[in-house]
């Protein structure tokens, strides 16, 4: 998944040629999206004594283009390739290219800014958190673009943006009106270096100016090791620069591969440190420095994975054993509900896009939504359910090994084949077999401590309205609390039909999103 993933730079040089004179206006780096489908293309151009063009997510390697030229503010260049046939048309207004890439799916507004790249040992010199006001905390780390383009990755924890910030010089950095979307300018922001060696930084939003100064690094990091049983868990342990003890909050890593380098959830714990809240990462099972094979785990075998870090982390004397907190995202679901109701030091619980469905149920909304949302027709989403319900037969010995093997074979030719498991899949199969039966209710009903519950309106994974109404049944009382952020997704982006990993299509968060899960951990711990 996405979030701690790095993005795919692949691709393509598409022209070096001579530059004309007239080329003078367009000596220099720009940057660029083209609103291409069935998402935005990142397309950086540099014109020196030659053209060259990259694509970042076209994923493929062109061959230089023989056409292109420059008159007066005009600028075009054809591509002629095997693999990609277009051109782009553009006009150059003062720092900003406007124009249009053609190719045979139509005509897509393809926009440039002009930018001076800086090298990461630049970039990395600002990095770290900064205040700019009450509850108005920004985050900013490089962003490894291109081996000369490192931008900045700038995340505002009070309005939700997260965007990535082009160098324009002199540590002026402009970011555009999504992540990997430079134009239009959305805000600018100026890296200033006082004479104390204080960090500081001025946001410019329209008409708005904000300044603040770098807070302290917190760089207090203990690292942990257990076993449960022949696998050994590593985590890291982040301690907050406050005297006494602290409360924790836990990491818990939804489906798929999970470690402390690569873990969705790190936007949602960043500040808790900052507010005296120590924080726990671990490597899943079979990823990072851990042992042991996650295929061949089942939600058991993980919460008891989850259950010995959270043991070991209890013991250093920094740590308030009796305020510990689980936050998780996704199959988390699954796992924290099986923790909270055996360790009575977990206080409460915070699910991102949790379900509260069984793991067949979950699966089938699932594989209806992702096809739902990535344009598939009835027909073939019906289809795509019935295959997955003879799997479940299969796996129930409902259906023999020869009856599944057919209906694999036959899947294998259809569009939707990407969206189910196939029979030759041994190891997902052997996943499957380990888990299709598992259902979260009976562990969700017992629950004693709070539990607060987001979800997104526009996940296309997990249908809100209908773990919303198995909650309500479940959980019972005030302490639980549940919110729908409508134009979410699953992880809690606000973007477009693929912003669950692109890019180009993230806005960042909803408005105050994390201000109100800080608020709701810190009343729980008795810190406010």
């Amino acid at each position: 998944m996405l979030w701690g993933k790095n993005i795919l730079f692949i691709l393509l040089l598409v022209a070096i040629i001579s530059c004309k004179p007239s080329a003078n206006k367009f000596t220099g780096s720009w940057i660029g999206t083209a609103e291409t489908t069935p998402f935005p293309e990142l397309i950086l151009m540099h014109c020196d004594t030659g053209l060259s063009v990259k694509m970042y997510y076209t994923g493929i390697e062109l061959q230089p283009t023989s056409q292109f030229s420059f008159e007066n503010t005009k600028i075009r260049f054809a591509l002629d390739q095997p693999n990609f046939k277009g051109s782009f048309e553009g006009t150059l207004d003062g720092d900003t290219i406007k124009g249009l890439l053609s190719n045979e799916k139509g005509a897509f507004p393809c926009n440039f800014v002009k930018i001076i790249p800086e090298g990461p040992e630049t970039v990395s010199e600002f990095e770290g958190f900064y205040q700019l006001g009450d509850q108005h905390i920004l985050q900013l780390t490089p962003f490894a673009l291109d081996f000369s383009l490192s931008p900045l990755s700038i995340t505002d924890f009070k309005t939700g943006k997260k965007r990535i910030a082009f160098p324009k010089g002199d540590n002026l950095y402009i970011a555009g009106n999504r992540m990997l979307s430079p134009f239009p300018t959305d805000f600018s922001l100026s890296c200033i270096k006082a004479e104390n060696d204080v960090l500081k930084i001025k946001l410019k939003e329209g008409n708005n100016t904000l300044e603040g100064e770098r807070l302290a690094h917190l760089d207090k990091v203990v690292f942990l090791t257990t076993q449960n049983k022949e696998v050994t868990i590593k985590a890291s342990l982040h301690l907050p620069a406050t005297t006494g003890k602290s409360p924790l909050v836990v990491v818990v890593h939804g489906a798929g591969n999970q470690s402390r380098d690569n873990y969705n959830l790190q936007d949602f714990v960043a500040l808790l440190p900052y507010y005296g809240i120590a924080t726990l990462i671990y490597d899943k099972r079979g990823c990072g420095e851990s042992t042991g094979d996650q295929q061949q785990a089942n939600f058991n075998d993980l919460a008891e994975d989850l259950e010995a870090i959270i043991t070991e982390a209890a013991k250093n004397p920094e740590i308030d054993a009796s305020k510990i907190g689980l936050v998780g995202i996704d199959q988390a679901g699954y796992i924290m509900p099986l923790i909270a109701n055996k360790n009575n030091q977990i206080q409460f619980v915070v699910g991102i896009s949790t379900t509260a469905l069984s793991m067949q149920e979950q699966e089938l909304n699932a594989c209806a939504m992702r096809m739902k949302s990535d344009g598939f027709q009835k027909d073939d989403i019906e289809a795509a359910l019935t295959y997955q319900k003879k799997m479940f037969a299969y796996l129930d010995k409902k259906i023999d090994s020869v009856t599944f093997q057919q209906a694999s074979d036959q899947m294998l030719s259809k569009p939707w084949k990407d969206y189910v498991t196939s029979f030759e899949k041994k190891e997902w199969i052997a996943w499957w077999r380990k888990n299709y039966n598992f259902n979260p209710q009976e562990a969700l009903s017992k629950l004693t401590v709070p539990t607060f519950m987001l979800y997104g309106g526009k996940d296309p994974l997990t249908n809100p309205e209908n773990n919303l109404a198995v909650l309500k049944d479940l959980l019972k009382g005030e302490q639980h609390k549940s919110k729908v952020y409508p134009e979410a997704n699953h992880f809690m982006y606000i973007a477009g039909d693929r912003g669950d990993f692109q890019l180009t299509e993230i806005e960042g968060y909803p408005e105050g999103m994390f201000n109100e899960i800080n608020e709701w951990i810190g009343e729980k711990f008795g810190l406010l």
